[in-house]
């Protein structure tokens, strides 16, 4: 049953320790059930994107700027995951336009960034790697992993965490502590109101020291984030979405983060913004999509293994050499 909100609005007051009414808890539900649905139709996610990012100041004076081209695959069934990106700094970029049209474009020597992840492992090619005598090589390293840090980053692409982002995730873990009448009694549930507008169901959150937090949920849009405040002393973040259907399942075209920040009296700005050029939704990936090869090593390349703590030539097994960590040197060796 589908409610009108110009005939419904839900906005209930609350109790010191956040508790939701009845109404307010079935929305919640609502959003989280319907995220759940969206994510179970994706199998595998595989596209192109753009990510420009600014550090700097609130007027306009950027320490750094940068754009960055992201070639992604991710497949849910073999928990892999594969992505080169290429940095380019702004300061030689005349015109950003061939970016959106997905041109690659090397003429400034772009930073390089490429790995695939594994069940168990991340393996992390570096095509340029500059060592303390100098010199450069290419070289693969192998690690772990869970030594990963979750979010992305100019060294990471992650095109589910810019559909859900850890704060959408935070319903869906919402609901689970709720349900649980335990783990309830020590959640810091702060005040909140749950509303809904149209599709739109907005969830308000205060914690103690006058944190804020708004989230915005498009039911419409399977139920996905389309806009995210956080207000907290001398820190302001702001996130939204625009979101596009592709075989029934929403994903993100555009996500944009701003984050506002004041130190020693100044206001420093530091914002993200993400365009999905490309998304194909749920074709077949194999083994083969996830080799060495498609992020760019080749027979001979340097391989350090921090897992098993040898080293190298990719495809010479026989060169392989025990290596450690130096605390002396600060450095690892085969010495």
């Amino acid at each position: 049953m589908k409610i009108n909100a110009l005939v419904l609005s839900l906005f209930v007051s609350f109790s010191a320790f956040g508790q939701l009414s009845d109404a307010e808890w079935q929305l919640l539900q609502e959003v989280a059930q319907a995220r759940e649905t969206n994510l179970a139709k994706i199998s595998s996610w595989q596209g192109q994107a753009v990510v420009e990012r600014k550090r700097g100041d609130t007027e306009g004076n950027y320490k750094t700027h940068t754009y960055e081209q992201a070639y992604f695959a991710s497949d849910n069934s073999s928990k892999s995951k594969r992505w080169i990106v290429k940095v380019h700094n702004a300061d030689y970029i005349h015109d950003a336009a061939p970016f959106y049209a997905g041109t690659w474009d090397d003429r400034d020597n772009p930073e390089t960034y490429a790995s695939i992840l594994s069940e168990n492992h991340r393996y992390q090619f570096n095509p340029s790697t500059l060592h303390p005598d100098g010199s450069w090589t290419n070289q693969l390293v192998i690690q772990e992993r869970t030594s990963l840090h979750p979010n992305s980053g100019r060294e990471r692409f992650e095109p589910f965490y810019f559909l859900n982002d850890r704060r959408g995730n935070a319903v869906n873990h919402f609901v689970k502590i709720w349900k649980d009448e335990e783990k309830r009694k020590s959640y810091p549930l702060g005040s909140q109101t749950v509303t809904r507008q149209e599709d739109i169901v907005t969830w308000n959150r205060q914690y103690p020291g006058g944190q804020t937090s708004q989230y915005e949920f498009d039911l419409s849009k399977g139920g996905n984030l389309v806009r995210f405040v956080l207000d907290k002393s001398q820190e302001k973040v702001e996130v939204e979405w625009t979101l596009d259907a592709d075989a029934q399942v929403w994903l993100p075209y555009t996500y944009e983060r701003k984050l506002h920040t004041t130190s020693r009296g100044k206001e420093l700005f530091r914002g993200e913004k993400v365009t999905f050029l490309k998304s194909n939704i749920n074709d077949v990936l194999d083994e083969k999509d996830f080799q060495m090869e498609r992020i760019g090593v080749q027979p001979g390349t340097q391989v350090a293994d921090y897992v098993t703590g040898i080293v190298y030539k990719y495809g010479a097994p026989e060169t392989a050499k025990e290596f450690y960590y130096s605390k002396k040197d600060n450095r690892w060796t085969t010495d």
